[in-house]
């Protein structure tokens, strides 16, 4: 099951606002952008989105083997129609361009990881935690698919207005950093 999606290892080895995209005019460094999973599923075509304040553009990889060459390929579609380029260094290029050499690495439940047509495997599996260790909540009254409160006015029924709420008498700063790219 496809859990996160994340920039490219190697988008980390310069400084965040190195790299700008700029989608329909309007300009964004990483650090105010997010990479979100859509709908992932066991049986579904990967899709992410590349999430701004203002906008949400969204791409499918499709994964498969070339029929004549028997090679195995990757390739990355926008699905929304709009214009988005992404600026670094003296590099100014489409997005879509930018994800086909730079495509984002998808995680899975198990550990494993897909970077493009290349999927990774743990050699070792995670120790189990005991069901002993694990502390449950009443979550009752929340709506466990609303995991942001958002900015003002707050959802309530969300997963962190409850949780800043629990914990709200046993800290005297609570930080809630809600924008993209948090």
């Amino acid at each position: 099951m496809p859990t996160l999606v994340d920039w490219h290892p190697s988008i980390y080895e310069f400084a965040e606002n190195r790299y700008q995209i700029n989608i329909n005019g309007s300009l964004f460094d990483i650090s105010n952008t997010e990479l979100n999973l859509l709908n992932p599923s066991v049986d579904q075509n990967l899709k992410f989105s590349i999430d701004t304040s203002e906008f949400s553009i969204q791409f499918e990889i499709e994964i498969g083997v070339n029929a004549a060459t028997e090679e195995s390929y990757c390739k990355v579609i926008q699905l929304t129609n709009s214009k988005c380029t992404i600026q670094y260094g003296k590099t100014n290029e489409s997005l879509l361009d930018f994800f086909q050499v730079f495509t984002p690495t998808i995680w899975f439940a198990d550990g494993s990881q897909l970077y493009q047509n290349r999927y990774v495997k743990l050699k070792l599996q995670p120790d189990v935690v005991s069901l002993e260790n694990i502390f449950t909540d009443d979550w009752t009254g929340v709506s466990i698919g609303k995991e942001s409160q958002d900015i003002t006015p707050y959802i309530h029924d969300s997963i962190q207005y409850y949780f800043i709420d629990k914990i709200r008498k046993d800290f005297q700063i609570i930080y809630d950093d809600d924008g993209k790219g948090e």
